[in-house]
Protein backbone atom coordinates (compact mmCIF):
# COMPACT_ATOMS: atom_id res chain seq x y z
CA UNK A 1 0.00 0.00 0.00
CA UNK A 2 2.94 2.24 0.28
CA UNK A 3 4.20 1.89 -3.08
CA UNK A 4 7.19 -0.28 -1.64
CA UNK A 5 8.21 -3.29 -3.69
CA UNK A 6 8.03 -6.55 -1.69
CA UNK A 7 11.10 -8.35 -0.53
CA UNK A 8 12.61 -10.94 -3.09
CA UNK A 9 12.54 -14.31 -2.37
CA UNK A 10 15.51 -15.95 -2.46
CA UNK A 11 17.06 -18.88 -2.86
CA UNK A 12 19.98 -21.74 -3.25
CA UNK A 13 21.53 -21.96 -6.71
CA UNK A 14 23.06 -24.93 -8.19
CA UNK A 15 26.20 -23.87 -6.86
CA UNK A 16 25.48 -23.24 -3.32
CA UNK A 17 25.34 -19.33 -4.19
CA UNK A 18 21.92 -16.81 -3.57
CA UNK A 19 19.81 -16.09 -6.32
CA UNK A 20 16.98 -13.71 -6.11
CA UNK A 21 13.76 -15.54 -7.22
CA UNK A 22 12.20 -12.57 -9.25
CA UNK A 23 8.67 -12.07 -10.92
CA UNK A 24 7.67 -13.06 -14.46
CA UNK A 25 6.95 -9.44 -15.15
CA UNK A 26 10.65 -8.38 -13.56
CA UNK A 27 12.46 -10.72 -15.39
CA UNK A 28 10.42 -9.63 -18.78
CA UNK A 29 11.82 -5.90 -17.84
CA UNK A 30 15.41 -6.99 -17.38
CA UNK A 31 15.27 -8.84 -20.64
CA UNK A 32 14.14 -5.70 -22.59
CA UNK A 33 16.32 -3.77 -20.67
CA UNK A 34 19.46 -5.95 -21.82
CA UNK A 35 18.01 -6.09 -24.96
CA UNK A 36 18.09 -1.90 -25.35
CA UNK A 37 21.26 -2.05 -24.42
CA UNK A 38 22.61 -4.21 -27.20
CA UNK A 39 20.47 -2.05 -29.89
CA UNK A 40 22.24 1.41 -28.32
CA UNK A 41 25.78 -0.22 -28.47
CA UNK A 42 24.70 -2.13 -32.08
CA UNK A 43 23.70 2.00 -32.98
CA UNK A 44 26.86 3.23 -31.27
CA UNK A 45 29.35 0.99 -33.56
CA UNK A 46 27.41 1.80 -36.61
CA UNK A 47 27.67 5.62 -36.51
CA UNK A 48 31.62 4.99 -35.52
CA UNK A 49 31.35 2.39 -38.64
CA UNK A 50 29.90 5.75 -40.99
CA UNK A 51 32.98 7.79 -40.39
CA UNK A 52 35.55 5.29 -40.59
CA UNK A 53 35.10 1.33 -40.71
CA UNK A 54 38.15 0.67 -38.73
CA UNK A 55 40.85 1.82 -37.05
CA UNK A 56 44.16 1.79 -38.53
CA UNK A 57 47.23 1.07 -36.55
CA UNK A 58 50.11 3.84 -36.87
CA UNK A 59 52.20 0.56 -37.33
CA UNK A 60 51.08 -0.09 -41.39
CA UNK A 61 52.04 3.54 -42.22
CA UNK A 62 54.92 3.17 -44.56
CA UNK A 63 57.70 4.73 -44.35
CA UNK A 64 58.48 5.78 -48.15
CA UNK A 65 55.31 8.22 -47.95
CA UNK A 66 54.96 10.99 -45.20
CA UNK A 67 52.17 10.77 -42.92
CA UNK A 68 49.17 13.31 -43.75
CA UNK A 69 45.78 14.36 -42.27
CA UNK A 70 42.44 12.70 -43.58
CA UNK A 71 42.02 15.77 -45.92
CA UNK A 72 44.73 15.08 -48.22
CA UNK A 73 43.35 11.40 -48.83
CA UNK A 74 43.17 10.64 -52.14
CA UNK A 75 40.53 8.41 -53.27
CA UNK A 76 41.22 6.43 -56.31
CA UNK A 77 38.94 7.36 -59.38
CA UNK A 78 36.77 4.34 -60.79
CA UNK A 79 36.35 6.92 -63.93
CA UNK A 80 37.93 6.85 -67.22
CA UNK A 81 41.87 7.71 -67.10
CA UNK A 82 42.80 11.22 -67.03
CA UNK A 83 45.94 12.55 -67.62
CA UNK A 84 47.92 13.59 -64.25
CA UNK A 85 50.67 15.73 -64.52
CA UNK A 86 52.82 16.99 -61.43
CA UNK A 87 55.24 19.15 -60.94
CA UNK A 88 57.70 20.35 -58.09
CA UNK A 89 60.60 22.44 -57.59
CA UNK A 90 64.43 21.47 -57.40
CA UNK A 91 66.12 24.38 -55.14
CA UNK A 92 69.26 25.01 -57.17
CA UNK A 93 71.98 26.97 -56.01
CA UNK A 94 70.95 29.76 -58.37
CA UNK A 95 67.86 29.83 -59.41
CA UNK A 96 64.65 26.82 -58.31
CA UNK A 97 64.08 24.39 -61.51
CA UNK A 98 60.30 23.85 -62.36
CA UNK A 99 59.86 20.09 -63.36
CA UNK A 100 56.77 18.61 -64.66
CA UNK A 101 56.22 15.13 -64.80
CA UNK A 102 53.89 12.10 -65.70
CA UNK A 103 54.38 9.20 -63.73
CA UNK A 104 52.04 6.01 -64.97
CA UNK A 105 52.24 2.39 -63.30
CA UNK A 106 51.83 -0.19 -66.48
CA UNK A 107 50.79 2.59 -68.65
CA UNK A 108 48.30 3.63 -66.29
CA UNK A 109 47.94 6.82 -64.06
CA UNK A 110 49.06 6.27 -60.57
CA UNK A 111 45.16 7.41 -59.44
CA UNK A 112 44.42 4.36 -61.81
CA UNK A 113 47.06 2.18 -60.63
CA UNK A 114 45.88 2.59 -57.15
CA UNK A 115 41.93 1.76 -57.96
CA UNK A 116 43.91 -1.15 -59.12
CA UNK A 117 45.96 -1.85 -55.76
CA UNK A 118 41.86 -2.13 -54.67
CA UNK A 119 40.90 -4.92 -56.79
CA UNK A 120 44.03 -6.76 -56.39
CA UNK A 121 43.39 -6.59 -52.65
CA UNK A 122 40.13 -7.72 -52.52
CA UNK A 123 41.43 -10.53 -54.40
CA UNK A 124 43.97 -11.60 -52.46
CA UNK A 125 41.09 -11.32 -49.00
CA UNK A 126 38.51 -12.65 -50.64
CA UNK A 127 39.12 -16.47 -49.49
CA UNK A 128 35.49 -17.89 -50.31
CA UNK A 129 35.92 -16.21 -53.79
CA UNK A 130 32.42 -14.44 -54.10
CA UNK A 131 33.49 -11.39 -55.46
CA UNK A 132 32.88 -9.56 -52.16
CA UNK A 133 34.78 -8.84 -48.77
CA UNK A 134 32.81 -9.64 -45.48
CA UNK A 135 33.58 -8.63 -42.35
CA UNK A 136 35.14 -11.73 -40.81
CA UNK A 137 37.81 -11.42 -44.54
CA UNK A 138 38.18 -7.53 -44.04
CA UNK A 139 39.50 -8.12 -40.63
CA UNK A 140 41.93 -10.20 -41.34
CA UNK A 141 43.75 -7.64 -43.76
CA UNK A 142 46.73 -5.77 -42.81
CA UNK A 143 45.06 -2.78 -43.69
CA UNK A 144 42.72 -3.15 -40.20
CA UNK A 145 44.39 -6.01 -38.06
CA UNK A 146 44.84 -4.56 -34.63
CA UNK A 147 46.26 -5.63 -31.08
CA UNK A 148 44.37 -8.85 -29.88
CA UNK A 149 41.77 -8.36 -27.48
CA UNK A 150 39.97 -11.08 -26.56
CA UNK A 151 37.21 -10.05 -24.40
CA UNK A 152 36.78 -6.93 -26.67
CA UNK A 153 36.12 -9.57 -29.54
CA UNK A 154 34.24 -11.29 -27.31
CA UNK A 155 31.65 -8.66 -26.33
CA UNK A 156 31.45 -7.19 -30.25
CA UNK A 157 30.26 -11.15 -30.90
CA UNK A 158 27.55 -11.14 -28.76
CA UNK A 159 25.49 -8.15 -30.71
CA UNK A 160 25.27 -9.96 -33.97
CA UNK A 161 26.87 -9.98 -37.34
CA UNK A 162 28.71 -7.43 -38.13
CA UNK A 163 27.70 -4.88 -41.53
CA UNK A 164 30.36 -5.87 -44.55
CA UNK A 165 32.74 -3.22 -45.58
CA UNK A 166 32.01 -0.55 -48.75
CA UNK A 167 33.82 -0.49 -51.49
CA UNK A 168 34.45 3.54 -50.13
CA UNK A 169 35.62 2.59 -46.47
CA UNK A 170 38.18 0.10 -48.39
CA UNK A 171 39.49 2.38 -50.76
CA UNK A 172 39.94 4.73 -47.92
CA UNK A 173 41.93 2.26 -45.64
CA UNK A 174 43.71 1.60 -49.02
CA UNK A 175 45.35 4.91 -49.26
CA UNK A 176 45.84 5.35 -45.64
CA UNK A 177 47.99 2.50 -45.65
CA UNK A 178 49.64 3.75 -48.61
CA UNK A 179 50.59 7.13 -46.86
CA UNK A 180 47.45 9.19 -48.10
CA UNK A 181 49.45 10.62 -51.07
CA UNK A 182 50.34 8.98 -54.26
CA UNK A 183 53.22 11.08 -54.96
CA UNK A 184 56.07 11.74 -51.96
CA UNK A 185 59.65 13.34 -51.80
CA UNK A 186 62.81 12.62 -50.08
CA UNK A 187 65.78 14.44 -50.36
CA UNK A 188 69.14 13.89 -49.13
CA UNK A 189 72.02 16.19 -49.45
CA UNK A 190 74.98 13.94 -47.63
CA UNK A 191 75.96 12.72 -50.68
CA UNK A 192 77.74 15.23 -51.57
CA UNK A 193 80.34 14.58 -49.02
CA UNK A 194 80.69 11.03 -50.42
CA UNK A 195 81.28 12.57 -53.52
CA UNK A 196 84.32 15.13 -51.78
CA UNK A 197 85.85 12.40 -50.65
CA UNK A 198 86.84 11.03 -54.00
CA UNK A 199 88.23 14.35 -55.03
CA UNK A 200 90.46 14.27 -51.67
CA UNK A 201 91.26 10.54 -52.46
CA UNK A 202 92.99 11.74 -55.54
CA UNK A 203 94.47 14.92 -54.54
CA UNK A 204 97.42 13.45 -52.72
CA UNK A 205 99.11 16.44 -51.46
CA UNK A 206 95.89 18.39 -49.93
CA UNK A 207 96.49 21.18 -52.02
CA UNK A 208 93.17 22.15 -53.48
CA UNK A 209 94.50 21.42 -57.31
CA UNK A 210 94.69 17.91 -59.03
CA UNK A 211 97.50 18.49 -61.09
CA UNK A 212 98.86 16.24 -63.90
CA UNK A 213 101.21 14.30 -61.70
CA UNK A 214 98.02 13.11 -59.26
CA UNK A 215 96.14 12.68 -62.21
CA UNK A 216 98.22 10.04 -63.68
CA UNK A 217 98.17 7.68 -60.20
CA UNK A 218 94.76 8.63 -59.84
CA UNK A 219 93.72 4.69 -61.19
CA UNK A 220 96.38 3.68 -58.71
CA UNK A 221 94.01 5.61 -55.70
CA UNK A 222 90.97 4.35 -56.99
CA UNK A 223 91.44 0.67 -56.85
CA UNK A 224 93.05 1.33 -53.23
CA UNK A 225 89.04 1.54 -52.22
CA UNK A 226 87.88 -2.07 -53.85
CA UNK A 227 87.69 -3.83 -50.68
CA UNK A 228 85.74 -6.56 -52.06
CA UNK A 229 88.31 -7.01 -54.80
CA UNK A 230 85.80 -7.06 -57.82
CA UNK A 231 87.74 -5.25 -59.91
CA UNK A 232 85.02 -2.23 -59.45
CA UNK A 233 84.92 0.74 -56.98
CA UNK A 234 81.29 1.29 -55.99
CA UNK A 235 79.60 4.45 -54.92
CA UNK A 236 78.84 2.85 -51.27
CA UNK A 237 82.63 2.02 -51.06
CA UNK A 238 83.72 5.73 -50.95
CA UNK A 239 81.08 5.83 -47.68
CA UNK A 240 82.46 5.30 -44.18
CA UNK A 241 81.65 2.33 -42.91
CA UNK A 242 79.17 2.23 -39.95
CA UNK A 243 79.15 0.13 -37.33
CA UNK A 244 76.67 -1.22 -35.00
CA UNK A 245 73.73 -0.74 -36.84
CA UNK A 246 70.91 -2.10 -34.87
CA UNK A 247 67.95 -3.85 -37.20
CA UNK A 248 64.61 -1.90 -36.61
CA UNK A 249 60.80 -2.00 -38.11
CA UNK A 250 61.19 0.04 -40.70
CA UNK A 251 57.16 1.30 -40.35
CA UNK A 252 58.21 4.32 -37.78
CA UNK A 253 55.77 6.82 -35.98
CA UNK A 254 54.45 9.58 -37.55
CA UNK A 255 56.61 11.70 -35.49
CA UNK A 256 60.14 9.52 -36.29
CA UNK A 257 58.97 9.70 -40.13
CA UNK A 258 59.41 13.41 -39.70
CA UNK A 259 62.51 13.08 -39.02
CA UNK A 260 64.13 10.99 -41.53
CA UNK A 261 61.86 12.68 -44.60
CA UNK A 262 64.21 15.58 -45.44
CA UNK A 263 62.12 17.91 -48.15
CA UNK A 264 64.13 20.93 -48.19
CA UNK A 265 66.00 20.33 -51.77
CA UNK A 266 62.64 19.85 -53.31
CA UNK A 267 58.74 20.95 -53.06
CA UNK A 268 55.67 20.02 -54.94
CA UNK A 269 54.81 22.90 -56.98
CA UNK A 270 50.88 22.48 -55.13
CA UNK A 271 52.17 22.78 -52.08
CA UNK A 272 52.35 26.44 -51.78
CA UNK A 273 52.13 26.62 -48.21
CA UNK A 274 55.92 24.74 -48.00
CA UNK A 275 56.83 26.01 -51.14
CA UNK A 276 56.98 30.09 -49.85
CA UNK A 277 59.12 29.37 -46.73
CA UNK A 278 61.83 27.29 -48.82
CA UNK A 279 61.99 29.62 -51.78
CA UNK A 280 62.42 32.18 -49.31
CA UNK A 281 64.89 30.12 -47.14
CA UNK A 282 67.31 29.36 -49.98
CA UNK A 283 66.99 32.85 -51.61
CA UNK A 284 66.21 35.51 -49.29
CA UNK A 285 69.89 36.64 -48.73
CA UNK A 286 69.29 39.83 -47.43
CA UNK A 287 66.64 38.86 -44.74
CA UNK A 288 63.82 41.28 -46.15
CA UNK A 289 61.19 38.34 -46.42
CA UNK A 290 60.90 39.07 -50.31
CA UNK A 291 62.80 38.03 -53.24
CA UNK A 292 64.25 40.24 -55.68
CA UNK A 293 65.28 39.62 -59.83
CA UNK A 294 69.08 38.91 -58.48
CA UNK A 295 68.29 36.76 -55.52
CA UNK A 296 66.03 34.62 -57.51
CA UNK A 297 67.53 34.70 -61.18
CA UNK A 298 64.05 34.13 -62.82
CA UNK A 299 64.08 35.48 -66.70
CA UNK A 300 63.30 38.83 -66.47
CA UNK A 301 59.74 38.80 -68.48
CA UNK A 302 58.72 36.19 -65.60
CA UNK A 303 59.80 38.24 -62.93
CA UNK A 304 57.93 41.14 -63.58
CA UNK A 305 54.75 39.35 -64.56
CA UNK A 306 54.69 38.04 -61.35
CA UNK A 307 55.64 41.42 -59.58
CA UNK A 308 51.85 42.62 -59.63
CA UNK A 309 53.01 45.94 -57.71
CA UNK A 310 56.47 46.18 -59.86
CA UNK A 311 58.47 47.34 -56.60
CA UNK A 312 61.16 44.76 -57.60
CA UNK A 313 60.51 41.94 -55.16
CA UNK A 314 58.14 39.30 -54.74
CA UNK A 315 56.01 39.56 -51.40
CA UNK A 316 54.34 36.70 -49.60
CA UNK A 317 51.39 37.33 -52.01
CA UNK A 318 52.97 37.66 -54.93
CA UNK A 319 54.62 34.44 -54.40
CA UNK A 320 52.06 32.54 -54.13
CA UNK A 321 51.76 32.31 -57.72
CA UNK A 322 55.00 30.49 -58.07
CA UNK A 323 53.37 26.97 -59.02
CA UNK A 324 52.19 29.02 -61.87
CA UNK A 325 55.57 29.52 -63.37
CA UNK A 326 56.53 27.53 -66.42
CA UNK A 327 57.98 24.23 -66.50
CA UNK A 328 61.89 23.97 -67.47
CA UNK A 329 61.66 20.28 -67.61
CA UNK A 330 58.78 18.21 -68.81
CA UNK A 331 58.98 14.26 -69.12
CA UNK A 332 57.51 11.04 -68.60
CA UNK A 333 58.14 8.19 -66.18
CA UNK A 334 57.07 4.52 -66.37
CA UNK A 335 57.71 2.98 -63.49
CA UNK A 336 56.86 -0.50 -64.91
CA UNK A 337 57.98 -1.50 -68.64
CA UNK A 338 57.09 -4.26 -70.33
CA UNK A 339 61.14 -4.93 -71.25
CA UNK A 340 64.28 -3.28 -71.20
CA UNK A 341 63.24 -1.80 -74.86
CA UNK A 342 60.82 0.35 -74.33
CA UNK A 343 62.05 3.73 -72.09
CA UNK A 344 61.35 4.26 -68.90
CA UNK A 345 61.99 7.87 -68.52
CA UNK A 346 61.77 10.72 -71.48
CA UNK A 347 62.45 14.32 -71.89
CA UNK A 348 58.80 15.59 -73.60
CA UNK A 349 60.12 19.27 -73.94
CA UNK A 350 62.83 21.76 -72.38
CA UNK A 351 62.45 25.05 -72.16
CA UNK A 352 65.72 26.15 -70.70
CA UNK A 353 69.77 26.13 -71.94
CA UNK A 354 70.59 22.56 -71.25
CA UNK A 355 71.70 19.29 -73.66
CA UNK A 356 69.93 16.40 -73.18
CA UNK A 357 71.74 13.44 -73.42
CA UNK A 358 70.79 9.00 -73.05
CA UNK A 359 72.64 6.42 -73.12
CA UNK A 360 70.22 4.07 -71.55
CA UNK A 361 66.36 3.95 -71.48
CA UNK A 362 66.35 4.49 -68.21
CA UNK A 363 68.46 7.36 -67.48
CA UNK A 364 68.45 11.26 -68.78
CA UNK A 365 71.11 13.77 -68.38
CA UNK A 366 70.35 17.08 -68.85
CA UNK A 367 73.62 19.45 -68.77
CA UNK A 368 73.59 23.46 -68.62
CA UNK A 369 76.23 25.21 -68.03
CA UNK A 370 74.90 25.59 -63.90
CA UNK A 371 74.17 21.97 -63.01
CA UNK A 372 73.74 18.48 -63.97
CA UNK A 373 71.09 16.75 -63.32
CA UNK A 374 70.63 12.99 -63.74
CA UNK A 375 66.94 11.74 -64.16
CA UNK A 376 66.09 7.45 -63.11
CA UNK A 377 63.66 5.76 -63.33
CA UNK A 378 64.40 2.51 -61.39
CA UNK A 379 62.23 -0.73 -61.99
CA UNK A 380 61.18 -2.64 -59.13
CA UNK A 381 59.04 -5.18 -57.45
CA UNK A 382 57.62 -3.85 -54.51
CA UNK A 383 55.66 -6.76 -53.36
CA UNK A 384 58.76 -9.10 -54.06
CA UNK A 385 61.73 -6.55 -52.61
CA UNK A 386 59.04 -6.04 -49.26
CA UNK A 387 59.08 -9.80 -48.65
CA UNK A 388 62.96 -10.09 -49.22
CA UNK A 389 63.68 -7.36 -46.63
CA UNK A 390 61.21 -9.15 -44.39
CA UNK A 391 62.54 -13.10 -45.05
CA UNK A 392 66.31 -11.45 -43.75
CA UNK A 393 64.71 -9.65 -40.78
CA UNK A 394 62.74 -13.12 -40.11
CA UNK A 395 66.12 -14.65 -40.18
CA UNK A 396 68.39 -12.69 -38.51
CA UNK A 397 65.43 -12.36 -35.41
CA UNK A 398 65.27 -16.18 -34.92
CA UNK A 399 68.41 -16.24 -33.52
CA UNK A 400 67.47 -19.91 -31.86
CA UNK A 401 66.62 -21.21 -35.47
CA UNK A 402 63.42 -22.75 -34.48
CA UNK A 403 61.96 -21.60 -38.08
CA UNK A 404 59.23 -18.65 -35.57
CA UNK A 405 59.94 -15.40 -33.63
CA UNK A 406 58.47 -15.20 -30.77
CA UNK A 407 57.58 -12.47 -28.54
CA UNK A 408 61.12 -12.73 -26.74
CA UNK A 409 63.11 -12.48 -29.23
CA UNK A 410 61.33 -9.73 -31.08
CA UNK A 411 61.31 -7.60 -28.40
CA UNK A 412 65.18 -8.47 -27.71
CA UNK A 413 66.48 -7.88 -30.34
CA UNK A 414 64.49 -4.86 -32.35
CA UNK A 415 61.95 -2.00 -31.64
CA UNK A 416 58.95 -3.68 -32.26
CA UNK A 417 56.26 -1.65 -32.38
CA UNK A 418 53.22 -2.06 -30.24
CA UNK A 419 50.44 -4.83 -31.62
CA UNK A 420 53.09 -5.46 -34.84
CA UNK A 421 53.30 -8.71 -33.47
CA UNK A 422 49.50 -9.83 -33.07
CA UNK A 423 48.94 -8.07 -36.60
CA UNK A 424 51.42 -10.65 -38.08
CA UNK A 425 50.80 -13.80 -36.03
CA UNK A 426 47.72 -14.31 -37.55
CA UNK A 427 46.48 -17.73 -35.36
CA UNK A 428 47.62 -16.01 -32.09
CA UNK A 429 49.30 -18.71 -31.30
CA UNK A 430 52.27 -16.28 -29.75
CA UNK A 431 54.46 -17.45 -32.55
CA UNK A 432 54.92 -15.81 -36.03
CA UNK A 433 56.22 -18.57 -38.75
CA UNK A 434 57.81 -17.08 -42.12
CA UNK A 435 54.24 -18.00 -44.22
CA UNK A 436 52.61 -15.57 -41.39
CA UNK A 437 55.26 -12.98 -42.25
CA UNK A 438 55.36 -13.19 -46.05
CA UNK A 439 51.65 -13.18 -45.97
CA UNK A 440 51.07 -9.97 -43.57
CA UNK A 441 54.08 -8.00 -45.85
CA UNK A 442 52.82 -9.13 -49.65
CA UNK A 443 49.24 -7.90 -48.57
CA UNK A 444 50.81 -4.68 -46.72
CA UNK A 445 52.85 -4.05 -49.44
CA UNK A 446 49.85 -4.47 -52.43
CA UNK A 447 48.84 0.05 -51.11
CA UNK A 448 52.19 1.01 -51.27
CA UNK A 449 52.47 -0.61 -54.36
CA UNK A 450 50.58 1.99 -56.27
CA UNK A 451 52.74 4.88 -54.94
CA UNK A 452 56.31 6.84 -56.49
CA UNK A 453 58.51 8.19 -54.30
CA UNK A 454 61.08 10.55 -55.54
CA UNK A 455 64.45 10.41 -53.95
CA UNK A 456 66.68 13.57 -54.20
CA UNK A 457 70.31 13.74 -53.61
CA UNK A 458 72.48 16.12 -54.04
CA UNK A 459 75.83 14.18 -55.29
CA UNK A 460 78.29 17.16 -55.01
CA UNK A 461 80.22 18.50 -58.32
CA UNK A 462 79.57 15.10 -59.50
CA UNK A 463 83.16 13.29 -59.62
CA UNK A 464 81.65 10.03 -59.42
CA UNK A 465 79.23 10.63 -61.73
CA UNK A 466 82.02 11.75 -63.90
CA UNK A 467 84.10 8.57 -63.65
CA UNK A 468 81.14 6.26 -63.67
CA UNK A 469 80.31 6.49 -67.43
CA UNK A 470 77.84 3.87 -68.23
CA UNK A 471 75.83 5.04 -64.64
CA UNK A 472 75.52 1.49 -62.79
CA UNK A 473 76.97 2.96 -59.70
CA UNK A 474 80.77 1.45 -60.10
CA UNK A 475 84.11 2.56 -61.12
CA UNK A 476 85.06 -0.68 -63.57
CA UNK A 477 88.72 -1.04 -64.66
CA UNK A 478 88.25 0.69 -67.78
CA UNK A 479 86.18 3.25 -66.83
CA UNK A 480 89.81 3.85 -64.19
CA UNK A 481 91.80 3.89 -66.87
CA UNK A 482 90.57 6.87 -68.76
CA UNK A 483 89.96 8.17 -65.31
CA UNK A 484 92.79 11.11 -66.24
CA UNK A 485 90.68 11.82 -69.74
CA UNK A 486 87.31 11.99 -67.58
CA UNK A 487 88.41 14.42 -65.46
CA UNK A 488 89.76 16.96 -67.69
CA UNK A 489 86.07 17.10 -69.09
CA UNK A 490 85.33 18.73 -65.85
CA UNK A 491 87.70 21.85 -66.44
CA UNK A 492 86.01 24.97 -66.85
CA UNK A 493 88.46 27.49 -66.07
CA UNK A 494 91.30 26.78 -68.57
CA UNK A 495 93.85 27.22 -66.23
CA UNK A 496 96.28 24.50 -65.08
CA UNK A 497 94.43 21.96 -61.94
CA UNK A 498 91.33 21.19 -61.08
CA UNK A 499 89.80 22.71 -57.61
CA UNK A 500 87.17 21.04 -55.99
CA UNK A 501 84.19 23.00 -56.53
CA UNK A 502 85.09 24.07 -60.88
CA UNK A 503 83.10 21.54 -62.02
CA UNK A 504 79.01 22.21 -62.43
CA UNK A 505 77.02 21.15 -59.37
CA UNK A 506 75.22 17.32 -60.07
CA UNK A 507 72.41 16.02 -58.66
CA UNK A 508 70.47 12.86 -59.07
CA UNK A 509 66.34 12.34 -58.95
CA UNK A 510 65.18 8.60 -58.79
CA UNK A 511 61.70 7.75 -59.33
CA UNK A 512 60.55 4.39 -57.98
CA UNK A 513 57.32 2.06 -57.08
CA UNK A 514 56.99 2.69 -52.98
CA UNK A 515 57.71 -0.41 -51.32
CA UNK A 516 56.41 -1.96 -47.97
CA UNK A 517 59.73 -2.22 -46.11
CA UNK A 518 59.35 -4.54 -42.80
CA UNK A 519 62.85 -3.85 -41.41
CA UNK A 520 65.54 -1.20 -42.04
CA UNK A 521 69.12 -0.18 -40.80
CA UNK A 522 69.58 2.75 -38.37
CA UNK A 523 72.79 4.28 -37.33
CA UNK A 524 72.55 4.70 -33.36
CA UNK A 525 73.48 8.46 -32.86
CA UNK A 526 70.42 9.62 -35.22
CA UNK A 527 67.59 7.28 -35.38
CA UNK A 528 67.59 7.63 -38.95
CA UNK A 529 67.17 5.30 -41.85
CA UNK A 530 69.96 5.26 -43.64
CA UNK A 531 69.84 6.46 -47.28
CA UNK A 532 71.52 6.32 -50.21
CA UNK A 533 71.22 6.33 -54.30
CA UNK A 534 70.74 3.39 -55.60
CA UNK A 535 72.31 2.09 -59.19
CA UNK A 536 71.09 0.21 -61.73
CA UNK A 537 72.98 -2.94 -62.94
CA UNK A 538 73.96 -2.55 -66.62
CA UNK A 539 71.82 -5.07 -69.00
CA UNK A 540 73.35 -8.84 -69.40
CA UNK A 541 74.83 -8.53 -73.34
CA UNK A 542 76.79 -10.87 -75.72
CA UNK A 543 77.56 -14.20 -76.00
CA UNK A 544 76.36 -16.75 -73.06
CA UNK A 545 79.98 -17.70 -72.69
CA UNK A 546 80.69 -13.89 -72.62
CA UNK A 547 78.14 -13.22 -69.94
CA UNK A 548 79.11 -15.83 -67.38
CA UNK A 549 82.95 -15.11 -67.20
CA UNK A 550 82.03 -11.06 -66.59
CA UNK A 551 81.70 -12.24 -63.13
CA UNK A 552 81.36 -8.87 -62.09
CA UNK A 553 79.43 -7.49 -64.86
CA UNK A 554 81.16 -4.41 -65.76
CA UNK A 555 81.17 -5.11 -69.45
CA UNK A 556 84.94 -6.23 -69.51
CA UNK A 557 86.59 -9.29 -69.29
CA UNK A 558 89.70 -9.56 -67.59
CA UNK A 559 92.73 -11.57 -67.85
CA UNK A 560 91.48 -12.70 -63.92
CA UNK A 561 87.95 -13.66 -65.04
CA UNK A 562 88.63 -15.48 -68.66
CA UNK A 563 88.52 -19.00 -68.45
CA UNK A 564 90.83 -20.14 -71.19
CA UNK A 565 94.22 -20.03 -71.82
CA UNK A 566 96.34 -16.72 -72.55
CA UNK A 567 96.51 -17.60 -76.28
CA UNK A 568 93.00 -17.02 -76.68
CA UNK A 569 92.70 -14.43 -74.61
CA UNK A 570 95.20 -12.36 -76.42
CA UNK A 571 93.85 -13.61 -79.96
CA UNK A 572 90.39 -11.84 -78.67
CA UNK A 573 91.72 -8.80 -77.10
CA UNK A 574 91.97 -7.51 -80.38
CA UNK A 575 93.00 -3.97 -79.55
CA UNK A 576 95.53 -5.37 -76.86
CA UNK A 577 93.71 -3.38 -74.23
CA UNK A 578 93.66 -6.34 -71.70
CA UNK A 579 90.48 -6.77 -71.80
CA UNK A 580 87.84 -8.08 -74.01
CA UNK A 581 85.47 -5.30 -74.77
CA UNK A 582 81.07 -6.25 -75.78
CA UNK A 583 82.30 -5.97 -79.34
CA UNK A 584 85.36 -7.84 -79.24
CA UNK A 585 83.31 -11.08 -77.80
CA UNK A 586 80.27 -10.45 -80.34
CA UNK A 587 82.97 -11.17 -83.02
CA UNK A 588 83.77 -14.10 -81.50
CA UNK A 589 80.13 -15.67 -81.42
CA UNK A 590 79.24 -18.09 -79.70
Amino acid sequence: RLGVSPPCRVSVGAHGGLTPNRSPKRNEFHKSMKNLIRQFVAVLLAIVASRSLYAQSPGLIATDAPASSDATIATASTTAERDEWSSAFLLLDERPLHLQFRITINGVSLSQARENGVQELIGKLDTDQDGKLSHAEFQKSPLVRKVARPKAEKFLNTLGPQPDPKSDDIRSQFARVAGGTMLSIRADGSTAKDDTSIYELIDIDKSGLIDVEELSRAETRLRQRDSDYDNCVSFEEFQPTVVNQQLIVASLPEEEQAKSVLSEMMIQSQASRQLRPALLKKYDLNKDKALSAGELHWPVELYDRMDANQDGDLNAYEMQAAPEVPFDIQLTVELNPKDDTVPALSVVKTQMEAAVESSRTDTVTLKSPSFTLMLVSRKTDPIEAGVTNAMQGFNELDMDANGYIDTTEAMQKIRMQRGLFDMIDTDRDGKVFGPEMKQFVSVAGIPVASTCRLNVYDTGFGFFQILDTNHDGRISAREMRDVGESLSVMDRDGTPGLSPTEPTRNYRIEFTRGSFVLFGKIEPRSMMATQAPVYVSRVLQGPVWYQRMDRNNDGDLSWEEFLGSRRDFDRLDVDQDGLIDLKEAEAEGD
